[in-house]
């Protein structure tokens, strides 16, 4: 015969989870409710900035150059310049022997125009700050810095490694704001005996997220005259 489980309120048997209360149903609900608005309120400003990205687009084709250019190589920046180089030159040349690309040599080989002095400091700022912000969003050490100490690059490629840094924080913070707070003593606390927990959460060591979180508070963007041109840009009529 089997045996009869008895139920509490909301139908759970003896054995089962404990049964919930309001009070854990208005906890989970404000948790939830604040997470709905973080994430609404992200994909608003994502939204925003896609379509100010697309708008800088269309504007590259209006002054004739070609967009699908652009965002190739924006995903592929951080690819390895070495085989991105071994690719394209044997995708050229295999035009070539297709016939393709036959009388157009002297186009692939046409040297680019350097710039003013300020022009390519400025590539090279934005370039050693997307890699640092790269780099630090990846969790890579900020020891892997690949410029001389002291030079400007550095400080550039540091700056993107502290923002890349600082959104893993802040995705942990957002993360931990969403979980349900948890009852008795919290770990790491001491109890009546003053004996250590044996949860205690040890210090964070030097260059963890949310150490370097509130470094990037003011010197966040690359120098020697940088600016990320997006907003600028897109909203400049020509």
């Amino acid at each position: 015969m089997a045996r009869n489980r008895t139920t509490n309120g909301d139908g759970n048997g003896s054995n089962g989870p404990e049964p919930v209360t309001d009070e854990v149903r208005r906890e989970f609900w404000l948790k939830a409710l604040s997470a709905k608005r973080d994430l609404e309120t992200a994909q608003a400003e994502a939204k925003s900035k896609n379509g100010t990205y697309h708008a800088l687009l269309k504007e590259a084709k209006k002054r004739g150059l070609d967009p699908d250019a652009i965002v190739e190589w924006l995903a592929r920046r951080h690819d390895d310049p070495a085989v991105v180089a071994m690719k394209e030159a044997e995708r050229a040349r295999m035009g070539l022997i297709a016939g393709i690309l036959n009388g157009v040599q002297t186009e692939l080989a046409m040297p680019i125009d350097p710039g003013t002095a300020k022009e390519q400091a400025a590539i090279e700022a934005a370039r050693a700050y997307d890699d640092g912000n790269f780099s630090g969003a990846e969790g890579s050490p900020r020891e892997r810095n690949p410029f001389a100490p002291g030079s400007e690059r550095y400080d550039d490629w540091d700056r993107g490694w502290l923002a890349g840094q600082k959104s893993i924080a802040d995705g942990m913070k957002s993360a931990e704001a969403s979980q349900p707070s948890r009852r008795g003593r919290p770990p790491g606390s001491k109890s009546k005996n003053s004996a250590p927990h044996q949860g205690a959460v040890a210090p964070l060591a030097p260059n963890t997220p949310a150490q370097v979180a509130a470094a990037i508070e003011e010197d966040d963007a690359p120098k020697s005259g940088f600016e990320w041109p997006v907003e600028a840009e897109a909203a400049q009529p020509h």
